[in-house]
Protein backbone atom coordinates (compact mmCIF):
# COMPACT_ATOMS: atom_id res chain seq x y z
CA UNK A 1 0.00 0.00 0.00
CA UNK A 2 2.49 2.38 0.62
CA UNK A 3 3.77 2.53 -3.42
CA UNK A 4 0.67 4.68 -3.39
CA UNK A 5 1.61 7.31 -0.98
CA UNK A 6 2.47 10.74 -2.85
CA UNK A 7 3.21 13.47 -0.33
CA UNK A 8 3.72 17.12 -1.06
CA UNK A 9 5.07 20.58 0.92
CA UNK A 10 1.90 22.77 0.55
CA UNK A 11 2.03 25.96 2.82
CA UNK A 12 4.65 25.36 4.80
CA UNK A 13 3.26 21.80 5.87
CA UNK A 14 3.54 18.32 4.66
CA UNK A 15 0.41 16.35 3.23
CA UNK A 16 -0.15 13.20 1.85
CA UNK A 17 -2.00 12.44 -1.10
CA UNK A 18 -2.92 10.22 -3.59
CA UNK A 19 -0.43 9.15 -6.24
CA UNK A 20 -1.29 9.49 -9.48
CA UNK A 21 -1.44 6.15 -10.28
CA UNK A 22 -3.85 5.15 -7.22
CA UNK A 23 -6.01 7.81 -8.81
CA UNK A 24 -6.26 6.21 -12.11
CA UNK A 25 -6.78 2.60 -10.87
CA UNK A 26 -9.54 4.20 -8.19
CA UNK A 27 -11.29 5.85 -11.25
CA UNK A 28 -12.61 1.92 -12.23
CA UNK A 29 -14.55 0.83 -9.08
CA UNK A 30 -17.55 2.70 -9.86
CA UNK A 31 -17.63 1.62 -13.42
CA UNK A 32 -15.81 -2.05 -13.53
CA UNK A 33 -13.98 -1.85 -17.56
CA UNK A 34 -15.80 -4.11 -20.10
CA UNK A 35 -14.80 -7.51 -20.35
CA UNK A 36 -11.59 -8.09 -23.06
CA UNK A 37 -12.30 -8.61 -26.44
CA UNK A 38 -12.39 -12.62 -27.19
CA UNK A 39 -9.69 -14.88 -27.01
CA UNK A 40 -10.03 -16.49 -30.72
CA UNK A 41 -10.09 -14.40 -33.95
CA UNK A 42 -11.94 -17.32 -35.74
CA UNK A 43 -15.15 -15.92 -37.72
CA UNK A 44 -17.24 -18.29 -36.31
CA UNK A 45 -15.50 -17.75 -32.29
CA UNK A 46 -16.11 -13.65 -32.77
CA UNK A 47 -19.36 -13.97 -30.95
CA UNK A 48 -18.60 -13.84 -27.14
CA UNK A 49 -19.45 -17.02 -25.12
CA UNK A 50 -22.11 -16.38 -22.64
CA UNK A 51 -19.96 -19.11 -20.27
CA UNK A 52 -17.24 -16.40 -20.15
CA UNK A 53 -19.23 -13.52 -18.69
CA UNK A 54 -18.27 -12.63 -15.58
CA UNK A 55 -21.19 -11.60 -12.83
CA UNK A 56 -21.04 -8.89 -10.06
CA UNK A 57 -22.41 -9.11 -6.66
CA UNK A 58 -25.18 -7.07 -6.63
CA UNK A 59 -25.25 -5.04 -3.32
CA UNK A 60 -28.09 -3.59 -1.13
CA UNK A 61 -28.37 0.10 -1.80
CA UNK A 62 -29.51 0.58 1.93
CA UNK A 63 -26.24 -1.24 3.18
CA UNK A 64 -25.33 0.25 6.08
CA UNK A 65 -21.28 -0.18 5.57
CA UNK A 66 -18.88 2.63 4.59
CA UNK A 67 -16.47 2.20 1.94
CA UNK A 68 -12.54 3.40 2.48
CA UNK A 69 -11.38 6.14 -0.02
CA UNK A 70 -10.88 3.12 -2.38
CA UNK A 71 -14.50 2.23 -2.53
CA UNK A 72 -13.95 -0.42 -0.48
CA UNK A 73 -15.08 -2.39 2.46
CA UNK A 74 -14.61 -5.62 4.33
CA UNK A 75 -16.77 -8.51 3.59
CA UNK A 76 -20.17 -8.36 5.77
CA UNK A 77 -21.43 -11.46 7.18
CA UNK A 78 -23.99 -11.81 4.64
CA UNK A 79 -21.36 -11.06 1.48
CA UNK A 80 -18.99 -13.64 2.92
CA UNK A 81 -21.71 -16.18 3.64
CA UNK A 82 -22.78 -15.76 -0.02
CA UNK A 83 -19.13 -16.28 -1.46
CA UNK A 84 -18.76 -19.10 1.13
CA UNK A 85 -21.96 -20.71 -0.14
CA UNK A 86 -20.61 -20.80 -3.81
CA UNK A 87 -17.21 -21.90 -3.20
CA UNK A 88 -17.70 -24.53 -1.12
CA UNK A 89 -20.91 -26.04 -3.76
CA UNK A 90 -18.84 -25.40 -6.66
CA UNK A 91 -15.33 -26.16 -5.35
CA UNK A 92 -14.47 -22.00 -6.74
CA UNK A 93 -14.51 -23.35 -10.48
CA UNK A 94 -18.33 -24.28 -10.75
CA UNK A 95 -19.45 -20.44 -10.24
CA UNK A 96 -22.79 -19.70 -12.69
CA UNK A 97 -24.79 -16.76 -11.38
CA UNK A 98 -27.35 -15.19 -13.77
CA UNK A 99 -30.56 -12.35 -13.82
CA UNK A 100 -33.61 -13.41 -13.94
CA UNK A 101 -36.62 -11.46 -12.71
CA UNK A 102 -34.76 -9.03 -11.00
CA UNK A 103 -33.06 -11.42 -8.84
CA UNK A 104 -29.53 -13.16 -8.88
CA UNK A 105 -29.79 -17.15 -9.09
CA UNK A 106 -27.09 -19.27 -8.64
CA UNK A 107 -27.70 -21.86 -11.16
CA UNK A 108 -25.01 -25.27 -11.44
CA UNK A 109 -22.48 -24.86 -14.54
CA UNK A 110 -23.04 -27.84 -17.04
CA UNK A 111 -19.64 -28.63 -15.91
CA UNK A 112 -20.51 -28.96 -12.14
CA UNK A 113 -23.37 -30.93 -13.65
CA UNK A 114 -21.55 -33.26 -15.22
CA UNK A 115 -19.18 -33.99 -12.19
CA UNK A 116 -22.30 -34.81 -9.61
CA UNK A 117 -23.24 -37.72 -12.32
CA UNK A 118 -20.20 -39.21 -11.23
CA UNK A 119 -20.94 -38.88 -7.07
CA UNK A 120 -21.98 -42.57 -6.62
CA UNK A 121 -20.02 -44.04 -8.49
CA UNK A 122 -16.87 -41.89 -8.74
CA UNK A 123 -13.91 -43.61 -10.92
CA UNK A 124 -11.42 -45.98 -9.03
CA UNK A 125 -7.84 -44.49 -9.15
CA UNK A 126 -5.61 -45.33 -12.54
CA UNK A 127 -3.01 -47.69 -12.54
CA UNK A 128 0.33 -45.78 -11.46
CA UNK A 129 2.91 -48.01 -12.91
CA UNK A 130 3.00 -48.89 -16.99
CA UNK A 131 5.59 -51.75 -17.06
CA UNK A 132 3.90 -55.39 -17.54
CA UNK A 133 4.95 -56.46 -13.57
CA UNK A 134 3.27 -53.40 -12.06
CA UNK A 135 0.12 -53.34 -14.41
CA UNK A 136 -1.60 -54.74 -11.04
CA UNK A 137 -3.03 -52.02 -9.19
CA UNK A 138 -0.84 -51.29 -5.72
CA UNK A 139 -3.77 -52.27 -2.54
CA UNK A 140 -1.73 -49.30 -0.71
CA UNK A 141 -3.32 -47.13 -3.68
CA UNK A 142 -6.61 -47.67 -3.31
CA UNK A 143 -9.10 -44.76 -1.64
CA UNK A 144 -11.47 -45.46 1.20
CA UNK A 145 -14.33 -44.53 0.90
CA UNK A 146 -16.45 -43.07 4.34
CA UNK A 147 -19.82 -45.76 5.33
CA UNK A 148 -22.47 -43.29 5.80
CA UNK A 149 -25.15 -44.23 8.27
CA UNK A 150 -28.25 -45.53 6.11
CA UNK A 151 -30.35 -44.54 8.93
CA UNK A 152 -28.91 -41.21 9.25
CA UNK A 153 -31.89 -38.42 8.98
CA UNK A 154 -29.56 -35.79 7.10
CA UNK A 155 -31.12 -34.57 3.66
CA UNK A 156 -28.81 -34.03 0.82
CA UNK A 157 -29.17 -31.41 -1.81
CA UNK A 158 -29.92 -31.65 -5.26
CA UNK A 159 -26.10 -32.32 -5.85
CA UNK A 160 -26.34 -35.31 -3.45
CA UNK A 161 -23.95 -33.87 -1.19
CA UNK A 162 -24.29 -32.41 2.26
CA UNK A 163 -22.07 -30.11 4.86
CA UNK A 164 -20.42 -32.43 7.58
CA UNK A 165 -22.10 -33.36 10.18
CA UNK A 166 -20.29 -33.30 13.67
CA UNK A 167 -20.59 -36.95 13.35
CA UNK A 168 -18.31 -36.96 10.21
CA UNK A 169 -16.09 -34.12 11.22
CA UNK A 170 -14.78 -35.94 14.05
CA UNK A 171 -14.22 -39.10 11.76
CA UNK A 172 -12.55 -37.12 9.15
CA UNK A 173 -10.71 -34.79 12.02
CA UNK A 174 -9.19 -37.68 13.80
CA UNK A 175 -7.78 -39.20 9.94
CA UNK A 176 -6.03 -36.20 9.62
CA UNK A 177 -4.72 -35.32 12.56
CA UNK A 178 -2.80 -39.27 13.71
CA UNK A 179 -1.80 -39.26 9.79
CA UNK A 180 -1.09 -35.30 9.37
CA UNK A 181 -2.95 -35.62 6.20
CA UNK A 182 -1.15 -38.99 4.40
CA UNK A 183 -3.89 -41.43 5.15
CA UNK A 184 -7.72 -39.33 4.67
CA UNK A 185 -10.97 -41.21 3.73
CA UNK A 186 -12.72 -40.06 1.02
CA UNK A 187 -16.26 -38.59 2.29
CA UNK A 188 -18.38 -38.28 -1.43
CA UNK A 189 -21.10 -36.64 0.13
CA UNK A 190 -20.08 -34.53 2.69
CA UNK A 191 -18.23 -30.93 1.87
CA UNK A 192 -16.68 -28.71 4.22
CA UNK A 193 -14.42 -25.40 3.37
CA UNK A 194 -10.69 -26.18 3.19
CA UNK A 195 -11.30 -29.84 2.88
CA UNK A 196 -8.01 -32.64 2.54
CA UNK A 197 -9.40 -34.98 -0.06
CA UNK A 198 -7.54 -38.22 -1.87
CA UNK A 199 -6.36 -37.39 -5.25
CA UNK A 200 -8.08 -39.74 -8.36
CA UNK A 201 -6.12 -38.74 -11.07
CA UNK A 202 -2.68 -39.46 -9.92
CA UNK A 203 -1.38 -40.16 -13.73
CA UNK A 204 -2.63 -36.61 -14.56
CA UNK A 205 -0.54 -35.11 -12.02
CA UNK A 206 2.30 -37.46 -12.15
CA UNK A 207 5.16 -35.31 -13.21
CA UNK A 208 4.14 -32.65 -10.65
CA UNK A 209 4.16 -35.43 -7.95
CA UNK A 210 7.33 -37.00 -9.01
CA UNK A 211 9.06 -33.53 -8.96
CA UNK A 212 7.47 -32.35 -5.08
CA UNK A 213 8.34 -35.94 -4.37
CA UNK A 214 11.90 -35.50 -5.11
CA UNK A 215 12.38 -32.17 -3.93
CA UNK A 216 11.45 -33.51 -0.22
CA UNK A 217 13.64 -36.52 -0.66
CA UNK A 218 16.67 -34.27 -1.13
CA UNK A 219 15.84 -32.27 1.93
CA UNK A 220 15.64 -35.49 3.96
CA UNK A 221 18.72 -36.99 2.41
CA UNK A 222 21.22 -33.60 3.27
CA UNK A 223 19.87 -33.18 6.42
CA UNK A 224 20.04 -37.13 6.96
CA UNK A 225 23.17 -37.82 4.87
CA UNK A 226 21.43 -40.40 3.21
CA UNK A 227 21.44 -41.81 0.02
CA UNK A 228 17.40 -42.56 -0.25
CA UNK A 229 16.37 -42.56 -4.48
CA UNK A 230 12.72 -42.15 -5.71
CA UNK A 231 11.28 -45.20 -6.79
CA UNK A 232 7.17 -44.44 -7.11
CA UNK A 233 4.10 -42.53 -5.80
CA UNK A 234 1.93 -44.50 -4.50
CA UNK A 235 -0.85 -42.41 -3.00
CA UNK A 236 -1.63 -38.51 -2.49
CA UNK A 237 -4.03 -36.16 -0.72
CA UNK A 238 -4.28 -32.78 -1.80
CA UNK A 239 -6.02 -29.67 0.47
CA UNK A 240 -6.76 -26.01 -0.96
CA UNK A 241 -4.27 -23.40 1.17
CA UNK A 242 -3.59 -19.90 -0.85
CA UNK A 243 -2.65 -22.85 -3.72
CA UNK A 244 -2.48 -26.68 -3.13
CA UNK A 245 -1.12 -28.44 -0.27
CA UNK A 246 -0.08 -32.15 -1.43
CA UNK A 247 0.20 -35.04 0.86
CA UNK A 248 2.06 -37.97 -0.78
CA UNK A 249 3.02 -41.42 -0.01
CA UNK A 250 6.03 -42.77 -2.04
CA UNK A 251 8.02 -45.50 -2.15
CA UNK A 252 12.10 -44.95 -1.74
CA UNK A 253 14.81 -47.52 -1.89
CA UNK A 254 18.46 -47.12 -0.19
CA UNK A 255 21.11 -46.89 -3.12
CA UNK A 256 23.51 -47.71 -0.37
CA UNK A 257 21.14 -51.28 0.64
CA UNK A 258 22.21 -55.19 -0.55
CA UNK A 259 18.95 -56.26 -0.80
CA UNK A 260 17.33 -53.59 -2.86
CA UNK A 261 14.17 -53.41 -0.67
CA UNK A 262 11.80 -50.42 -0.69
CA UNK A 263 10.71 -47.97 2.17
CA UNK A 264 7.33 -45.97 2.56
CA UNK A 265 8.37 -42.25 2.84
CA UNK A 266 5.77 -38.81 3.71
CA UNK A 267 6.56 -35.49 2.23
CA UNK A 268 3.86 -32.71 2.35
CA UNK A 269 4.75 -30.26 -0.04
CA UNK A 270 2.93 -26.66 -0.20
CA UNK A 271 2.48 -25.81 -4.05
CA UNK A 272 1.93 -22.01 -2.89
CA UNK A 273 1.49 -19.16 -4.62
CA UNK A 274 4.46 -17.96 -6.49
CA UNK A 275 6.60 -20.24 -4.32
CA UNK A 276 7.27 -24.02 -3.26
CA UNK A 277 8.37 -25.59 0.47
CA UNK A 278 8.39 -28.79 2.04
CA UNK A 279 6.56 -28.89 5.54
CA UNK A 280 7.34 -32.76 6.21
CA UNK A 281 10.04 -34.80 4.39
CA UNK A 282 10.23 -38.42 6.73
CA UNK A 283 9.90 -42.10 6.60
CA UNK A 284 6.29 -43.90 6.94
CA UNK A 285 5.53 -44.24 10.53
CA UNK A 286 3.52 -47.53 10.68
CA UNK A 287 0.60 -47.42 13.21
Amino acid sequence: MASDLCIQRNDSKWEIRDSPAKKQRCKGYASPPPPPSPLCLSTEEEKEDPRSKIIFYNYDDDLDVEDNNDGMHEFTDKEFQEYDRQFTQSMASDLCVERNDSKWEIRDSPAKKQRCEVYTSPPSPPPLCSSAEEEKEDPRSKIVFYNYDDDSDVEDDSDGMHEFTDKEFQEYDRQLTQSDGFDVMYFPRSFGFGGTEPVFNLDEIADDLKTFSELALKQYNDKEFKKLEFVKVVKANVGLCAGFKYYITFDVKDADAVDGGTMEFEACVWDGIGHTDVLISRLKINT
